[in-house]
């Protein structure tokens, strides 16, 4: 037989145990009434979660990792791509002006209006070219 604790027990241990229950009293709350099965199949379970959530942990961490490792890979490659618009003789990045995306409305709106008077009168010029002819 063995105790609560896994320990084997000898022959006296199991004398005293039983001589223990046979003079207690039983009461409700200290009776378990789940089978030592099923709190094997019950631990078991808990430690196939606990598995999975660190499994869960260790790939959120290679994935954390994996972005951070593109981030900085496309960082230098933006940091290349800069210093190959930069101008000597101006000590600037001159080739690098009007690349960005225009995030103010009104300046798109503007930018817009512009483009398309200069479209415009380009086209009136090649009509008037084409007219003439």
């Amino acid at each position: 037989m063995m105790n609560h604790n896994g320990i084997r027990m000898d022959q006296i241990d199991e004398r005293n145990f039983r001589e223990k229950v046979a003079h207690s009293i039983i009461k409700r709350q200290n009776v378990n009434y789940i089978s030592q099965a099923e709190l094997d199949r019950q631990k078991e379970e808990e430690a196939r979660k606990r598995a999975a959530e660190i499994a869960e942990r260790l790939a959120a961490d290679d994935a954390a990792g994996e972005a951070a490792l593109q981030d900085t890979i496309e960082e230098v490659k933006r940091q290349k791509e800069r210093e190959a618009y930069y101008n000597p003789t101006t000590n600037s990045y001159s080739g690098e002006y009007g690349r960005e995306e225009v995030r103010d409305e009104v300046a798109k709106e503007q930018i817009d209006k512009i483009l398309s008077e200069k479209s415009e009168e380009l086209l009136r010029t090649i009509e008037e070219q084409t007219g003439d002819e």
